[in-house]
Order: C-alpha cells, then sequence, then structure tokens
C-alpha cells in the first residue's frame, strides 16, 4: 500500500537526517541551543520544574552515556591536537581539515544526545495531558462514524485517504522535534497533540465498514 511507502521513506529519512545533523551544526551552537531552551521551559514551567527537568535530564545522559563508558569509546574516535600536527606535517592541511571535521561530528553528536534527552522528559512531562486528549478524539471519531453509519452516510475514502497521509506526516514530527538543533518552546508539544487530533478524528470517523465474508 501507498501509506506504507510513506512510512518506509521518513524511516529512512529520519535515519539519514541523524547522520546529517551534526554535520551543518557545531558542539557551541548545540549547547547554545539546549541553554536557550531550557530557558523557554522555564518560562512555561517555571524555575523549579525546569530545574528539575535538567537535573533528571543530566542524571539520564551521565547514566546512559558516560557511566556506561560510551562517551569515552565514542571520544576515543576523536583525533589529538598532536596526532593531528603529525598528520599535517605528513599529509599537509586536508588531512587535518577532516580530523577537524571528525572531531566536530563526535562532539556535536554528544550535545545533541542531551537536547534529545531533555525532549524527551518535555514529552514525558505533557504525555498525562495529551493521552487523554488523543483518546476523546479517538472516541469522537467512533462516535461520528457510528453516526454515519446509522444515517445512511457513507464513510468517505477520499476523506480517509487524506487523513491517513496527513497521520503519517505529523506523527513523524516529534521525531524531527527531537533531532532539531535549534531552541523550540515546549509548548510545541500541546501545539502538535492538537493539529494531530482533527487528521486523527477525521480518519477513525471514515474508517470503511467490515465487507461480510
Amino acid at each position: 500500500m501507498a501509506w506504507r511507502k510513506h512510512i518506509v521513506f521518513w524511516i529512512i529519512g529520519i535515519f539519514v537526517l541523524v547522520l546529517v545533523v551534526p554535520i551543518f551544526a557545531t558542539p557551541q551552537t548545540v549547547w547554545g541551543s539546549a541553554s536557550k531552551e531550557l530557558h523557554l521551559i522555564q518560562s512555561a514551567f517555571g524555575y523549579d520544574d525546569t530545574k528539575k527537568l535538567a537535573d533528571t535530564s543530566s542524571a539520564a545522559y551521565r547514566a546512559i552515556f558516560v557511566d556506561t563508558g560510551v562517551i569515552n569509546s565514542v571520544r576515543a574516535g576523536e583525533v589529538s591536537t598532536a596526532d593531528r600536527q603529525r598528520n599535517k606535517e605528513l599529509f599537509g592541511g586536508t588531512i587535518v581539515g577532516l580530523t577537524g571535521i571528525t572531531n566536530n561530528y563526535v562532539l556535536t553528536l554528544s550535545a545533541l544526545v542531551y537536547i534529545i534527552m531533555v525532549r524527551l522528559y518535555i514529552m514525558l512531562t505533557w504525555a498525562p495531558f495529551i493521552l487523554p486528549f488523543m483518546l476523546a478524539a479517538v472516541i469522537d471519531g467512533f462516535v461520528h462514524r457510528k453516526v454515519k453509519l446509522l444515517n445512511v452516510r457513507g464513510q468517505s475514502t477520499v476523506k480517509f485517504s487524506l487523513a491517513l497521509h496527513a497521520i503519517i506526516i505529523i506523527f513523524m514530527v516529534p521525531v524531527l522535534y527531537l533531532l532539531a538543533p535549534f531552541a523550540i518552546s515546549p509548548l510545541f508539544v500541546p501545539g502538535w497533540a492538537l493539529v494531530a487530533s482533527v487528521p486523527l478524528l477525521v480518519l477513525i470517523s471514515n474508517v470503511q465498514p467490515m465487507s461480510p465474508t
């Protein structure tokens, strides 16, 4: 089906994005974005909740990536200044530029992981509020569908198809939110839920009735 191709396309695109983002960003800009985002979170949630979130994200980051030795292993792939200088003497400036890119990539990826941890906790913080709202949209969709069936109003295959494609795109947006190397307000999450509820309701209300076998 076409929708399966769309899902595969988005999965491949997100995988490529994970690899590409650290190439075009720098550790300084990503850590700067993390700092700006924490200020945006403080504006929305207040100082105490923001500090708790930052502490929790930092603790999780250390437990998963530092205490386990993952970061040290990754940093082992960095090229030291001394090695870069020796490479310059042997191979010229080109190799120095390439090793500099490697160092930048590793450090940027590490900084991006921290932002991802912060945003995961933001999403978990909003989850108790969003899930009941999304459940209400699902129930409302089923109610609309039942009303259409009782009134002999056929479900629209066009609306169903459009809503399905919209849902695929909208439900991939949170992954892009996690990977974005710039500051985003935490209010993005409830805003996304509000937008996602509309095609979800349309999708469910236009599900075709099962044909008898």
